[in-house]
């Protein structure tokens, strides 16, 4: 088994060759890929032969009783954990490529402390795009539901014409390969305060997870039965619930690294989003209500832990 399991889930084409370019270049070499695509029926054939030659173990599917195109973060994370064998958990997102001791940082944190571990992250500026079917995000928030559920199926009706065929795999005119350090940051990344008030490791609150750049221990993980999907149908505030639970249940503390950035190559405001079924603020009331309950309701109607050892053939 590897010792590390990293848990990408993806529902928007693109962004893999920044991501396996940053993988590939990784010193610490036992880990494993999770990714759960929600949109593998569209992409599979166009990835792969990328997939067989990434140099690393990947596991690749889809979510379980995928709701694509519904906004389903939490669903789609929890069945990477339910496939996931390494003792430590990484959780990131497309469009990131990583520095090649990434993740060696990640375990050595582990090694010599119980907690979970967030690292920084950062935009920069991406290259020159392939023509694609334009969404801007400016426009999307102006919305109401039933709008966004529009949204959502003319996505699947581009994905259906084969309009995003030729960036399943690179959504740029030039695959991207090697070091994202180079790019100039974008103007618009809105955690450079962040990174020049916190300049050595500390402990952070929790409600600052972000799942682009963490860790923790996947026994905790479990324990908690993963991420909560009650807040699917919408997106926001999914990853503060988490990493809120994942404090209180597995008794520990969040530390902050800002000096183990990822680098993310993503062309914001560029991609439909998903179908929601309600407004992105109804997430954090519900985030209120379970933070009043104590995180004491269930979080899913099946086991995680069951379903890994159902896929591992019952040990």
């Amino acid at each position: 088994m590897p010792k590390v399991s990293i848990i990408l889930p993806t529902s928007r084409p693109g962004g893999m060759d920044v991501t396996f370019s940053g993988l590939q270049g990784q010193s610490f070499r036992d880990f494993e890929l999770v990714w759960v695509d929600s949109i593998k029926r569209y992409r599979e054939s166009h990835v792969i032969g990328k997939i067989a030659n990434a140099g690393f173990a990947v596991t690749y599917v889809e979510p379980i009783d995928n709701p694509f195109p519904s906004c389903a973060f939490a669903r789609c994370a929890n069945t990477g954990i339910a496939h996931a064998t390494g003792n430590i958990l990484v959780f990131i997102q497309d469009f990131l490529w990583f520095p090649p001791d990434w993740l060696e940082r990640h375990v050595q944190f582990h090694r010599t402390t119980r907690g979970a571990y967030s690292g920084a992250h950062t935009y920069m500026q991406w290259p020159k795009l392939k023509t694609l079917p334009v969404w801007h995000d400016h426009e999307y928030a102006k919305m109401d539901t039933i709008a966004r559920s529009v949204i959502g199926h003319s996505y699947v009706e581009d994905l259906n014409k084969g309009l995003y065929d030729h960036a399943m795999w690179s959504c740029f005119e030039k695959e991207f390969v090697g070091d994202a350090r180079v790019l100039a940051h974008h103007p618009e990344d809105r955690y450079a305060d962040m990174k020049l008030m916190w300049t050595e490791r500390q402990v952070m609150q929790p409600s600052l997870v972000h799942l682009k750049n963490e860790s923790c221990a996947r026994e905790i993980v479990l324990n908690m039965n993963g991420f909560d999907e009650d807040f699917n149908g919408a997106h926001g505030w999914q990853d503060t619930e988490f990493g809120e639970r994942v404090a209180q249940i597995g008794s520990v503390q969040w530390h902050f690294d800002p000096t183990n950035p990822v680098y993310g190559v993503s062309p914001k405001y560029l991609f439909p989003r998903l179908r929601r079924i309600r407004p992105t603020y109804a997430n954090r009331w519900l985030l209120d209500i379970k933070r009043a309950r104590g995180y004491r309701d269930p979080v899913n109607d099946w086991n995680l832990r069951e379903y890994g050892r159902q896929l591992a053939g019952g040990q």
